[in-house]
């Protein structure tokens, strides 16, 4: 593969610890040449850090450089879609970071632009290349685990809001909590594996109960009020879903920053087939490091005999991050769909939409009749 100019937009944690260490994973496929950031001195950290020549505080001027072919779009959620439309508009191809908006006009807009300017949009949902992920996917294709008629997913975690003083807690900023979050992992995942069956309700419930409460730890605290230090948290900590697909089969969707349960982290994806059943499940335990079981399992039946089958994958395996980018770049090279199409991930942001609104109004939502 050739070697692509690449420009990051955002030089927070997610452009360091994920997309910049994949990119040097990559550094005979992919050369940073700039990084822009409001805050200079950060930018001009990260710049040093992983020898980037050009730094600057406006993003607009990193799209004016010829040279760049490739945008990531690492900053808070609400930048996503206005940084990934002028990317498009300015002629690059695109990797935002997920969610792909805050809202459902924004996502919608993302999807029209990338199809005027013919280049490739694609999404930061980087869980479907890890190797089990990618093995299921394989598995499913096949109609090894027949018609998938339910699923269900959940990421919970007993104490894991974001830290003070950043902007997740605040919906102006993130457009969410844990939902837009962790479960745009979840859903994406369980929707990919199901083949995107179209839509037809969603039903489901929003809950701060948690990380607002006085008396109560969370790690990582909520996000405070630089003069008053007044806590500032208007998303949810938790939620829960039941969604109704055309060809109905459904999907049930939990996630949460702060629950009481006896995991730190609990993740699971779960699918129900005709010819057989598949758990992903990672499970760490309050005050230890390791994770404590992290696999997956295939349930079938041969010969009347139940069959649980747990495929072992490489322990280095490549970092999701790095496959991702090279698979958006090798894509960008033959002219082909990215593996993470946006019209995918509009899907995702519709569930999230509908959810919501579910919440707020107390009813379910038919995707025929949904708001915007």
């Amino acid at each position: 593969m050739r070697t692509f100019n690449v420009g990051i937009v955002g030089a927070g944690g997610i452009a360091r610890g994920a997309h910049l260490k994949a990119a040097m994973a990559l550094k005979d496929e992919v050369r940073v040449l700039a990084i822009a950031d409001v805050a200079p001195e950060l930018a001009q950290r990260v710049a040093t850090e992983f020898n980037i020549p050009n730094v600057f505080t406006d993003y607009h001027e990193l799209l004016a450089m010829p040279e760049i072919e490739v945008v990531i779009v690492a900053t808070p959620n609400y930048l996503h879609a206005p940084v990934s439309i002028a990317a498009l508009k300015a002629g690059k191809h695109v990797l935002c970071e997920k969610p792909m908006a805050t809202n459902l006009h924004d996502a919608r807009e993302m999807v029209e632009v990338a199809r005027r300017s013919g280049k490739l949009l694609t999404i930061g949902l980087q869980n479907r290349f890890r190797p089990d992920v990618q093995f299921l996917k394989q598995a499913v294709d096949q109609g090894q685990l027949g018609e998938i008629y339910h699923s269900k997913c959940m990421w919970l975690r007993r104490r894991g809001v974001p830290g003070v003083g950043s902007w997740f807690g605040q919906k102006a900023l993130s457009g969410g909590g844990p939902l837009i979050d962790l479960g745009v992992h979840m859903i994406d995942l369980n929707l990919w594996l199901m083949d995107y069956p179209k839509l037809a309700s969603v039903s489901g419930q929003t809950y701060t109960k948690l990380a607002n409460q006085r008396g109560v730890s969370v790690e990582g605290g909520v996000t405070v009020k630089p003069q008053t230090g007044e806590a500032v948290y208007d998303v949810e900590d938790m939620a829960t879903a039941f969604i109704r697909f055309e060809n109905r089969a459904t999907m049930t969707v939990d996630v949460s920053w702060a629950t009481h349960i006896l995991e730190r982290d609990r993740i699971t994806n779960q699918f129900f087939g005709t010819r057989a059943g598949a758990l992903m499940e990672v499970i760490s335990l309050t005050n230890v490091a390791a994770r404590v079981k992290d696999e997956l399992t295939i349930y079938t039946q041969e010969f009347g005999e139940s069959i649980d089958i747990r495929p072992q994958f490489p322990v280095n395996a490549p970092n999701p991050s790095v496959v991702q980018l090279r698979s958006f770049l090798h894509a960008i090279e033959t002219g082909t769909e990215p593996v993470v199409k946006p019209e995918q991930a509009l899907q995702v942001q519709e569930v999230l939409a509908a959810l919501y609104e579910s919440s707020e109004t107390g009813r379910e939502v038919r995707m025929d009749q949904a708001g915007s």
